[in-house]
């Protein structure tokens, strides 16, 4: 299973304001093998090279140069459903039944286990939680 993300430019920006990319999200773990494992066999991502003499961190591929780090750090944290980070895939009922062939658990934007919810606007969505509890949105958006 592998998702990715592209990145476009912004649509509008204001004069005089220098121009921002976004580059990456970084995210704190208790146990970074285990949440390295997470990301790269769970949600297919490539890990890449970090900064020679790095310790605590790993940082993954998405996609047209975007970037997730993991930051090992044992604080306790609490982390809300909309703190998330958000991925697509071309076809969110093969993520659902691959989730559900691995075990790992996926709501709905209120909380509905097991549920593919659609949005607004049509895009339809999950959510799952990474082994620190952090908030994974996957919807099937275009890119």
């Amino acid at each position: 299973m592998s998702v990715s993300v592209e990145r476009k430019p912004p649509a509008v920006k204001e004069e005089g304001v220098p121009s921002l990319d976004f580059e990456h999200q970084a995210l704190q773990v208790a146990d970074l093998d285990r949440s390295a494992a997470f990301y790269t066999g769970t949600l297919g991502l490539a890990e890449i090279p970090t900064p020679p003499g790095a310790r605590g961190i790993r940082w993954f591929e998405l996609g047209d140069g975007l970037q997730l780090h993991l930051i090992e750090n044992d604080a306790a944290q609490t982390i809300p459903k909309g703190t998330h980070l958000a991925l697509a895939t071309p076809d969110i009922n093969a993520l659902a039944d691959y989730l559900d062939a691995q075990g790992i658990l996926y709501f709905d934007w209120p909380g509905a286990a097991s549920t593919i919810s659609t949005r607004g606007d049509g895009i339809r969505q999950v959510y799952i939680r990474d082994p620190d509890g952090h908030w994974i949105e996957i919807n099937n958006v275009e890119r």
